[in-house]
């Protein structure tokens, strides 16, 4: 091979490992490396005149192309996923941008594609109010956390997303101002007092709305371990599962301590044991760690047949006697 033919295949070389290095999320890419490619490039056409048969600037730039649209494909976000060093990947289309002006076209429809979804993921946390969050099922509510999760990550990328053509600030302050609010919910569930508690476990009217709450107190717990974007609210979740069980607990014991006043009154006994009874069994459904009150009732039941049968037996004797 001659010179000329090893000059061509070194800068040929030289644009695909640097073009690789400009499509590939992983490695840095500056200006200095798009300039390398333009340099390197402009060499080719300069011998593409009298070298046709070594040097296709036509394909070379076709190629260029091809692999910035697909990296442009590639750093697209799918439905759930955090935008964890997406201004990594919009600083290369930029600088390719930059320094190929035939190129900025990709950069501005990436970026205003990423202020679009962006947008769109703050229209559906700003449409939950979050006062009415025991209200929300399983599904709507890890929906919820999992745009909160990826609403995290832009905040994190503030940093370095100013100077993008679409504006990270709504989504910074729509992030804040939503974990401050159920993190005001959550610890309001976690001041519902003993009373309260234990008034709410017979209401027919009240006792659901606690046990939503209780439901959704579970399911944050849950939750915030697999979208784990701030750990003050994981654990101020558990906490108030722990208060809440611990609570409810003690005001199904005092319930059935109640209802041993009644054991006299068999009848009387009999309608407040089963409200309780079946109030035990919708919080046994929440979940292993509710079962507990299931546990109370019942033992408190078979505490009370064991007294029955007692005083049965008590009367057999007297009448025999």
């Amino acid at each position: 091979r001659n010179q000329i033919s090893i000059f061509i295949e070194k800068r040929i070389a030289l644009i695909e490992a640097e073009v690789k290095r400009g499509t590939f999320a992983e490695q840095n890419f500056g200006e200095a490396n798009a300039s390398t490619i333009k340099m390197a490039l402009s060499c080719l056409e300069s011998l593409e005149h009298d070298y046709p048969n070594k040097v296709n600037c036509s394909n070379i730039s076709s190629s260029i192309k091809e692999e910035l649209l697909n990296f442009q494909d590639t750093i697209k976000r799918p439905p759930g996923l955090r935008f964890d060093g997406i201004h990594h990947q919009l600083e290369k289309l930029k600088v390719w941008a930059k320094v190929f002006p035939d190129f900025a076209p990709m950069y501005i429809s990436s970026s205003e594609y990423f202020g679009k979804v962006i947008n769109e993921i703050i229209d559906r946390i700003k449409s939950i109010d979050v006062m009415k969050l025991a209200l929300l099922s399983q599904n709507e509510l890890e929906e919820f956390l999992c745009n909160m999760n990826i609403l995290q990550s832009v905040s994190q990328e503030v940093e370095y997303l100013g100077n993008s053509v679409f504006s990270t600030d709504n989504a910074t302050q729509a992030y804040f101002s939503t974990v401050q609010g159920i993190k005001s919910v959550v610890c309001s569930w976690g001041s519902i007092s003993l009373p309260e508690i234990k008034a709410v476990i017979v209401s027919d009217d009240q006792s659901l709305n606690f046990l939503e709450i209780s439901r959704c107190v579970k399911d944050l717990s849950c939750l915030l371990e697999k979208y784990s974007f701030c750990p003050d609210l994981r654990a101020e979740a558990a906490k108030t599962q722990e208060i809440l069980l611990n609570n409810t607990a003690e005001c199904f014991g005092e319930l059935c301590s109640d209802l041993q006043r009644d054991f006299p009154y068999p009848f009387k006994l009999r309608s407040s044991l089963l409200k309780v009874r079946d109030a035990s069994d919708l919080f046994g459904d929440n979940g292993d760690a509710w079962k507990q009150m299931v546990t109370i009732v019942d033992s408190f039941i078979q505490h009370i047949k064991s007294a029955i049968r007692s005083k049965s037996g008590e009367g057999v004797e007297m009448s025999q006697s």
